[in-house]
């Protein structure tokens, strides 16, 4: 079980009511003019747009907030696994700002408690007060929020030109797009009230560090954390006579295919199996050679980096003094945060 940061609430009126009806008006019959159709929800036809029957305030919620998060995020990611971290960054972005784990994100924090899913005008006696139970289709169905994606969100079923025939495609886009609306709300406030976003950009990193928390020892940006869970953060005597390089140490490339980066992405579905992503250089030297990355150990010390010059000079630098690399800018928050494996958090009620 992990505990999520508390994130803020919206205090702009015409923000959450943008965020809260977000779906297209229709328009009132007149006399006794037959009622106009119910827009198709995306959530059963998913080969709809879902943007179809949003209202307008809400569509420029998503596209702000998917503009602002994207920047954030990528930010966020050169912070977290270096600047030169290309080829690792190419996988961490798109997974991070993909549709499936903003979805999931929406889902976490059950968003869907500050939206109403109804067609306000569809009801004769007052306008707007429907709910969805009452309007959202002909037949009574409505958006069940507590209905499970049935799709492994590592996977993004939301991209290609064939997206909208995937059966979840209706429900992860809504999910995401609520969640991009509400942050949008967020960050907008700030800009106007002029304040920083600091709080919010460590929230970020902390859901950032917990999706991807496995993936901490390929950073390479020395203000980072570098032993993951298990390891031990206590700092160990450096060894009593000099490393060789040669005889002692292991090191070998990290490639696309490798299950380290299979766990956190899913399996390679085109032919990127062998795309090279680093290098990593590994204490003690390694009996049986493998082609995976080293398993996270106690008894074992393992760095990674561009090269094998840049992954063998981190790699020395720690086994001398195991001290180096352990200060992280993530531990740079108010003393009330409470910390699971290194990470601060606060217990939500969510």
């Amino acid at each position: 079980m992990r505990i999520v940061p508390a994130i803020p609430c919206i205090s702009d009126p015409s923000f959450f009511r943008a965020l809260y009806q977000l779906k297209r008006p229709h328009k009132r019959a007149q006399n006794n003019a037959p009622k106009p159709p119910t827009a198709i929800r995306p959530d059963t036809h998913p080969r709809i747009p879902p943007q179809r029957e949003m209202a307008e305030e809400f569509r420029n919620l998503t596209y702000r907030g998917d503009y602002l998060l994207g920047e954030l995020g990528r930010r966020l990611v050169d912070e977290t696994f270096g600047v030169e971290n290309r080829s690792l960054a190419h996988l961490v972005v798109p997974s991070w700002l993909s549709n499936e784990n903003w979805a999931a994100l929406a889902v976490v924090y059950r968003l869907d408690r500050f939206i109403n899913y109804s067609c306000p005008g569809d009801r004769d006696d007052v306008e707007g007060t429907e709910t969805a139970a009452e309007s959202d289709t002909e037949d009574g169905d409505t958006w069940d929020a507590t209905a499970p994606i049935k799709v492994d969100l590592r996977a993004q079923v939301t991209k290609g030109q064939h997206k909208r025939r995937n059966p979840n495609y209706g429900n992860i886009k809504l999910w995401a797009d609520i969640w991009e609306a509400y942050w949008a709300c967020i960050l907008w406030e700030r800009e106007i009230w002029a304040e920083d976003v600091d709080d919010i950009k460590s929230i970020f990193r902390q859901l950032l560090m917990l999706k991807h928390r496995e993936l901490r020892p390929l950073s390479t940006n020395k203000w980072q954390p570098i032993n993951p869970q298990g390891e031990s953060s206590q700092a160990s005597e450096p060894p009593a006579r000099e490393i060789s390089m040669t005889s002692d140490v292991s090191d070998g490339g990290l490639f696309r295919g490798d299950m380290l980066l299979d766990a956190n992405f899913g399996p390679v579905t085109d032919n990127s199996e062998f795309r090279f992503m680093g290098h990593w250089a590994t204490y003690p030297r390694l009996k049986n050679p493998s082609w995976n990355y080293p398993p996270v150990s106690k008894d074992r010390t393992t760095c990674f980096g561009t090269s094998v010059e840049d992954a063998q000079a981190r790699l020395l630098a720690r086994i001398s003094d195991p001290s180096k690399g352990m200060f992280s800018v993530l531990h740079a928050v108010d003393s009330s945060a409470q910390f699971a494996d290194g990470i601060p958090c606060r217990e939500t009620g969510i």
